[in-house]
């Protein structure tokens, strides 16, 4: 089928990537609003193979609104919209990316199930727990197996510490830069459980996403 034939997608065209797309596309709806979208669309992961495309949660100065723009179901949902909008291949990757702090394990249950009842290969929730931050901490530290709990707060201050600086704003990639895949092994050994649609302790499941993206892209 000729690329006139498709639904338009949302493609930024380079000179690597010809106009008949042999690119795959990688599509991440983020609870976050700022860190993960800065994090997959900067350099860290740049080939011609692959494009991301992150589905940020939109910014709100009302704390209500956020909230509810940020629960799984409407992240979910901004995921689902992008899919009926666009005319994607059997191969492009799809990705639920919300964080274990604010919501009950039935809130959870419920989005996988939604997930994971579409008929494609390439769809996967990254849950984090508490927060993608945890995600970010393993690029410059194992996780100190004595620490059993932790807020989203007290993460965010101890990443800071570890990294000598972190703004979720406007985010340092040189920081990241090289340690990906040294993260993705320290995620994977903090999974308890392979068969977990979500991290039961603390950890992140962004590893999962990694191990997608690793084969398209020269992560170090």
């Amino acid at each position: 089928m000729g690329i006139t034939s498709r639904k338009v997608r949302p493609l930024k065209r380079t000179p690597e990537v010809p106009k008949v797309r042999d690119a795959r596309l990688v599509v991440i709806a983020a609870e976050d609003t700022y860190a993960a979208k800065q994090y997959f669309e900067s350099d860290l992961f740049h080939s011609s193979r692959i494009q991301i495309e992150v589905l940020e949660t939109p910014n709100s100065d009302e704390a209500e609104n956020k909230k509810t723009a940020s629960s799984p179901g409407e992240v979910e949902t901004r995921l689902r919209g992008y899919i009926a909008k666009y005319d994607l291949n059997d191969e492009d990757i799809l990705c639920i990316m919300v964080d274990r702090d604010r919501w009950p394990d039935s809130t959870l249950a419920d989005i996988s199930q939604k997930t994971f009842r579409k008929k494609r290969k390439n769809i996967l929730m990254a849950v984090s727990n508490p927060c993608f931050e945890v995600w970010l901490f393993l690029h410059v530290s194992d996780w100190n197996k004595s620490i059993s709990h932790i807020t989203s707060k007290k993460m965010t201050l101890l990443l800071r510490q570890t990294l000598g600086e972190y703004n979720k704003n406007s985010l340092n990639i040189e920081k990241y830069r090289g340690r990906i895949l040294l993260a993705c092994d320290r995620a994977k050994n903090m999974d308890s459980s392979s068969t977990d649609r979500w991290p039961q302790t603390i950890g992140t499941y962004v590893y999962r996403l990694i191990e997608e993206l690793k084969a398209f892209c020269d992560l170090h």
